[in-house]
């Protein structure tokens, strides 16, 4: 499970919206010379992750801080 990676730092959760915002821990970001493979497995965890969330909370939108 993605749970046990250890990659979502904190979850912020708002109920009247309906939403979620995940911020994510333990990710460096690329460095110039990885840039495109790092990208691409970035945003293939991000993927990954939303399924997870929006199946564990049906209804919510999930969302990523870039911070």
């Amino acid at each position: 499970s993605l749970a046990r990676l250890g990659l979502v730092k904190r979850v912020r959760i708002i109920e009247k919206k309906k939403k979620l915002i995940l911020f994510l821990g333990g990710i460096n970001r690329p460095k110039a010379c990885c840039a495109v493979i790092g990208l691409t497995q970035l945003a293939a965890v991000e993927t990954r992750l939303k399924q997870e969330f929006e199946t564990e909370f049906p209804g919510f939108r999930v969302e990523f801080a870039n911070g």
